[in-house]
């Protein structure tokens, strides 16, 4: 399996713009991480989500949004 890519300061979620370094409680932290590839991002943030579902496979609980095109959650992130 190959290692996860945690948002950092340095390298926030795409999708929120947060990371786990945030202050705890005020619903900006993001705990998600983006894939090997760079084609998806995963967002614990549900205000981002829109239509997508909550994937409680993942550690913590997050939204899978797409990098390349629309995504689901009706916006277009990337390229």
């Amino acid at each position: 399996m190959p290692p996860v890519n945690r948002y950092t300061a340095q390298n926030p979620c795409p999708i929120c713009k947060g990371h786990p370094a945030l202050p705890q409680g005020q619903g900006i932290r993001c705990t998600g991480f983006i894939s090997q590839d760079g084609r998806w991002a995963r967002c614990s943030r549900e205000q981002y989500a829109g239509s997508l579902a909550l994937d409680e496979r993942t550690t913590p609980p997050s939204y899978l949004h797409r990098l390349t095109g629309l995504c689901a959650c009706g916006v277009r992130h990337g390229k």
